[in-house]
């Protein structure tokens, strides 16, 4: 150990996911080390506490950050974020950390952090969303200078609308090459031309000042030239993830629509994807992805919430990002909710789903095909073992261990030369940490991100567990830290984070969920 510091159902877990969107997007030349909030060198991590109670104001939200050091993740100077300590005012039920992103909006050499608020109440319109931004600095995270954005901010386009959830999935990204990044709010709950949760997503530029309204668009299924339509519920942009896929210096961006109707099968799901140039991200080359359509393997069937998971990742070391595309419902061999991952090639041209990879649970990973183990329920990419090649997180935070269902686990599946490969995969859960029995309801692996928490070069992990009774606080959470090494994570250097741990701000309460979601 670094630093020896000292029960959700199924639908509530897909709620969570889906709120993720769970993805890493790659450091641009010119921006701020991913993460660093400081400007030290070394990664931070922003844990997502939707579920905190804030004075008398239930499931209020919160956000625990911890600094990195030499020495890994570290207590000292750790922080804890609220919508009351930051804005001055929360109310019950805002969810507050249910989405965060990592970026340098403002170019300054720190990292700003963007958490979504996704059930705030605006202009009276229920569940309408928000977002607060707060900016980096030598001290780090500071609440001088924060944004609150909204659908009711002057200038942002459209206005809020009742269970819009403005903010229920956020990435950052230099979607124009201005060396600014800007922010991609998901709006998963938005009506487009009368059908209600058809979803969108609004995109802010970055700037010298940090965010601004000037230049910012909606997205959606009825924007000229992307493809498809608006429908109920198929809630686009309730997943995102970003990179530059056609390797032409400008972040592309992935919009999860898992809910997305293919034919007659509900929910079967789909993504599309959005390229940046110099003006901005454009619909012109646009592309969508399903199953069993234009290369992509598998059938589009009823539930498979294809899409409800995005990562993105240099798996081969070609210089072209791959997109890793999680189905935690897909159900085969008989196993209902079983789940599967695609991963789709970038090229010059962009993501070309000929060819593209399909991944389950089998011998190769350790482990077999079980019902309910939602294989790719959450995804992130890091090069842990520094050998030049990205390589995937995969979270299945259903998976049933001995006397234990629902603890979770987590894949580490190492990038080459040819791509993503088995050899030497590491599979995570409770009994390969040690513990001699294991915790059911934790589910391990519901959220994923990564940085390099100790500046080493090479990329460490954190794993969420949001279901993990504390001191005999149901649902408290906690996260798990590994550290990268050139064999891919250690089993000796973990760490595991609540908030009953000596120096981190506020204690460990019954659903506090802890972990639900964390920077990326």
């Amino acid at each position: 150990m670094r630093h020896p510091h000292p029960n959700l159902n199924f639908r509530s877990l897909f709620l969570i996911v889906c709120l993720i969107g769970i993805a890493q997007s790659p450091l641009r030349a010119g921006v701020a080390m991913r993460g660093d909030f400081n400007g030290d060198g070394y990664a931070d991590l922003a844990i997502g506490v939707p579920g905190e109670d804030i004075g008398l104001k239930a499931n209020a939200g919160g956000v625990n950050v911890i600094y990195g050091s030499a020495g890994g993740l570290s207590s000292t100077d750790a922080q804890f974020w609220d919508s009351m300590s930051v804005v001055g005012s929360a109310a019950a039920g805002d969810a507050f950390g249910s989405a965060l992103a990592n970026g340098d909006f403002n170019n300054d050499g720190y990292a700003d952090l963007a958490i979504g608020v996704p059930l705030r109440n605006t202009s009276g319109q229920a569940n309408s969303g928000a977002v607060v931004v707060m900016y980096g600095s030598a001290t780090g995270l500071a609440a001088i200078g924060y944004q609150l954005i909204s659908q009711d901010s002057p200038g942002i386009v459209n206005a809020p609308g009742a269970d819009d959830r403005f903010g229920a999935a956020l990435i950052a990204g230099d979607f124009n090459g201005d060396t600014f990044e800007d922010l991609a709010v998901g709006v998963p709950g938005e009506t487009v031309k009368g059908q209600a949760a058809a979803g969108a997503v609004c995109v802010i530029l970055g700037s010298g000042t940090g965010l601004v309204s000037t230049g910012n668009k909606l997205w959606s299924q009825d924007s000229p030239s992307i493809a498809d339509v608006a429908e109920i519920g198929d809630a686009f942009g309730l997943v995102l993830a970003a990179a530059d896929f056609d390797n032409d210096t400008y972040v592309d961006l992935a919009i999860g629509a898992p809910l997305e109707d293919i034919n007659s099968a509900s929910d079967a799901g789909m993504v599309h994807v959005l390229y940046g140039s110099a003006s901005g991200l454009t619909a012109a080359a646009s592309q969508r992805f399903r199953q069993n359509s234009g290369g992509v393997l598998g059938t589009a069937d009823k539930g498979d919430n294809f899409g409800a998971a995005l990562a993105a990742g240099d798996f081969n070391g070609d210089g072209l990002a791959e997109l890793a595309i999680g189905v935690p419902r897909e159900s085969f061999s008989g196993k209902a909710k079983a789940g599967l991952i695609h991963v789709i090639d970038g090229t010059p041209a962009g993501l070309n789903p000929v060819g593209s990879s399909v991944w389950m649970q089998n011998a190769g990973f350790g482990d077999g095909v079980q019902a309910n183990d939602l294989f790719g329920a959450a995804l992130a990419a890091g090069d842990t073992n520094n050998d030049g090649h990205d390589d995937l997180l995969i979270g299945v935070p259903g998976e049933g261990l001995t006397n234990a269902p629902k603890a979770g686990a987590v894949h580490c599946v190492f990038g080459s030369a040819g791509g993503l490969t088995t050899t030497n995969n590491q599979f995570w859960h409770a009994f390969t940490f040690g513990f001699a029995v294991a915790q059911p309801g934790s589910l391990m692996g519901t959220s994923l991100t990564v940085g390099d928490f100790d500046g080493d070069s090479t990329i460490d992990g954190a794993f969420g567990c949001p279901g993990r009774i504390i001191n005999a606080k149901v649902g408290a959470g906690d996260v798990y830290v590994m550290y990268g090494s050139v064999l891919g994570f250690s089993s000796t250097d973990i760490q595991t984070w609540d908030q009953d741990k000596p120096n981190i701000p506020d204690s460990a309460e019954t659903g506090d969920q802890v972990g639900a979601s964390l920077g990326r």
